[in-house]
């Protein structure tokens, strides 16, 4: 019999009134590449919680040998409109996690429907 024991460790970037979520981190291999995911609209995934896209994107970076995946959006609210100052805090976000990674993969749609995906090596 084999046990398999392994930690997926999480880190959730918010804004101060838990408003907008910038970064969503899931690491399981620090060995392995790295991979920035943008995507539309923040979903509901949280440090504990995981929601249906990101179970998919968490899934797909492992069969592909990720060790990480860098979860961001275009339009980070969680709660009401973006606005401007969350629009541009989003993008600082995006500027400092892209130099963290191997590659950018930006897809669009919804989860067995996803429209195209756009993988950027760096």
């Amino acid at each position: 019999m084999k046990i398999i024991k392994s930690i997926i460790k999480t880190e959730v970037t918010y804004d101060d009134e838990m408003k907008n979520k910038y970064v969503v981190r899931k690491e399981w291999d620090k060995n392995k590449r790295k991979a920035l995911v943008l995507m539309k609209n923040a979903g509901q995934a949280d440090d504990i919680v995981l929601d249906q896209t990101t179970m998919y994107v968490v899934n797909n970076l492992a069969k592909l040998d990720y060790g990480s995946a860098i979860i961001m959006n275009l339009f980070p609210s969680i709660e009401e409109q973006d606005t401007n100052e969350s629009a541009t805090e989003n993008l600082k976000c995006v500027q400092e996690e892209v130099t963290k990674v191997d590659d950018v993969i930006i897809a669009v749609g919804t989860g067995d429907e996803v429209v195209s995906i756009l993988f950027i090596q760096l």
